[in-house]
């Protein structure tokens, strides 16, 4: 837990400082919906996994923000128990960057640090996992405050890798 505030130290150090005029602030709030698929036992039994995330953000100028997440990671309604632990759900902080390169079209970085809970069927926790995370992705932007976005995000210390597909909504 001590990696994970101390990661949000580093981000919030990275992106102090670099508040501009009021009218580039942006806050934000995104859902997205996509797929999961890494090197853990969950992924290699039962096959990709069905993903939604959230996440809340600012932008202290038109390039620069940061947010908080949370993705779920082994999003399965049926199938038979699983008796190993798989990572369950992930919550972070990251650095974001948006890149404009057309009037409606941005890339997008982001740099974070989080927690993975990793769980099992029968009731167990099987204990907490810290990773760095990194993503990019591209947004297509109707306006300053609506846009549909699409990425792929790679969790290191769990070797999970996520592609999602979804809105973020501005004020």
């Amino acid at each position: 837990m001590k990696k994970f505030w101390s990661g949000l130290a580093a981000v919030m150090a990275m992106t102090a400082g670099t508040a501009q005029a009021a009218d580039d602030t942006l806050i934000y709030g995104s859902v997205g919906v996509g797929g999961v698929d890494g090197s853990q036992e969950a992924y290699k039994r039962d096959g990709d996994q069905l993903s939604v995330g959230y996440s809340f953000g600012y932008y202290f100028n038109a390039n620069y923000g940061a947010e908080i997440y949370t993705r779920s990671l082994a999003f399965r309604p049926f199938g038979p128990r699983r008796d190993y632990a798989y990572p369950d759900t992930h919550v972070g902080v990251a650095a974001v960057y948006r890149y404009p390169v057309a009037r409606m079209f941005s890339l997008n970085g982001r740099l974070g640090i989080g927690q993975t809970k990793m769980s099992r069927d029968d009731g167990g926790h099987a204990g907490d996992k810290t990773s760095v995370t990194a993503g990019v992705g591209a947004s297509l932007e109707f306006s300053r405050h609506v846009a549909i976005t699409a990425g792929y995000e790679r969790y290191s210390g769990i070797n999970t890798g996520l592609w999602l597909l979804g809105w973020q909504l501005g004020y």
